[in-house]
């Protein structure tokens, strides 16, 4: 008797429906809990690899390059403090007196520098690049912000610095020209009161665009001339020199 009691319990179906359900409920917890314990393992990769994310993208370089008007006020601000005086003049004959140098016109380029690639046979402009992306310049500035300015400058590209007191803008093809034709003797036949000839790169500014980046070059002769980095940031309406560092030097 007692076991057909127990049989009719088991069997009616309040009783299976009870059973049930409790089978579910511990079902639903055991894949709940089995969830938590993936998302708990889950959790920290997950935070890591969008910092490493976050990180790579910060690191990687994104050029913002200088607009017109900051472009002609950085390399207004690097040339009005460079004061080129050409080539020095002889020694003066005894009796005479030295004549005072004097700041003269610069021939520019109107072509920017263009650093070209790495993958290239190696040109001086990319030893440049390759110098200027070395650890000899990591106190100078961040090497992303270096990088930046190599990649905003690998073709050369046209120039508008008017409005920069005692500069001659002239095109490169005929720059080139007159260099080919006799050297810097047709150069200084052709602009006799120059200084000598310069070349600017593109500036480049910073995430938070107060500070500057760019690369200028001057030569006056064979062995005559130079090649800076600079670095500037903004003060009020226009710019001012912070560093340089030299690169080349003839």
């Amino acid at each position: 008797m007692e076991s057909l009691q127990r049989m009719s319990y088991e069997s009616s179906p309040s009783n299976r429906a009870s059973s049930g359900l409790r089978w579910r409920n511990a079902t639903t917890i055991a894949a709940l809990c089995a969830l938590l314990g993936v998302m708990v393992l889950t959790t920290p990769l997950a935070v890591q690899w969008v910092s490493n994310q976050r990180e790579r993208q910060a690191a990687t370089p994104h050029p913002i390059v200088a607009d017109a008007n900051d472009a002609r006020a950085i390399a207004a601000a690097v040339l009005e403090g460079l004061h080129f005086e050409s080539v020095p003049s002889p020694p003066p004959e005894p009796g005479e007196c030295a004549e005072p140098p004097r700041r003269r016109t610069l021939v520019i380029d109107n072509q920017s520098i263009g650093f070209g690639s790495d993958a290239k046979d190696p040109s001086p402009d990319s030893m440049i690049s390759e110098y200027l992306v070395g650890p000899m310049l990591d106190e100078f500035a961040p090497r992303k912000f270096r990088e930046e300015l190599i990649i905003a400058n690998r073709e050369r590209g046209p120039l508008d610095l008017s409005g920069i007191p005692d500069l001659v803008a002239v095109r490169s093809a005929d720059i080139e020209k007159i260099l080919a034709r006799d050297g810097w003797s047709a150069f200084y036949e052709t602009w006799p009161d120059s200084a000598g000839l310069v070349r600017v790169s593109r500036p480049v500014l910073s995430a938070d665009r107060q500070q500057a980046l760019i690369f200028v070059e001057f030569r006056c002769a064979g062995m005559c001339g130079h090649g800076d980095i600079y670095r500037l940031e903004r003060a009020g309406m226009g710019w001012r020199i912070v560093e340089l560092r030299n690169v080349w030097m003839s």
